[in-house]
């Protein structure tokens, strides 16, 4: 891998997550949120002196941060090959179902049943066991 292709990841992490990221975390600030996560940080941050306040908005901010990740390989934009403990390499961009983040999320998410820390539900009710085959792929065969 040469240096030029080195600061294309780097571009791509930086504008596609990162900067995505926080543009995310700006509209969550803005009032008359109607989401859950909206309507949860403004009373986090009403409530800013509560460590626990801090909290629901840094799982957040991971969170969010993770989903970005996932949408920017899900888009293509991002091309993310992962090679699996059984030898498999599985390209992310070409094999998921367009759905990375959608398979994060959720009480049924990746977060929810993998997590080892708490997770704040950001999606309500939606069960997203349905999307994709058992593990979240395209059938490659």
């Amino acid at each position: 891998m040469t240096q030029d292709d080195m600061d294309e990841f780097g571009k791509l992490l930086v504008q596609q997550v990162r900067d995505q990221s926080l543009r995310d975390f700006e509209i969550m600030l803005r009032p008359g949120g109607t989401t859950l996560q909206d309507q949860r940080w403004h009373a986090a941050l009403a409530d800013i002196e509560n460590p626990d306040s801090l909290r629901v908005i840094i799982r957040d901010i991971v969170d969010l941060t993770v989903f970005s990740l996932l949408n920017a390989i899900d888009q293509e934009i991002l091309p993310l090959s992962f090679h699996a403990s059984s030898g498999n390499t599985v390209n992310l961009s070409t094999e998921s179902i367009d759905r990375l983040g959608m398979l994060y999320h959720g009480r049924t998410g990746w977060n929810a049943i993998y997590s080892a820390e708490p997770v704040v539900d950001n999606i309500g009710d939606m069960d997203v066991s349905h999307i994709g085959d058992a593990d979240g792929l395209k059938d490659s065969q």
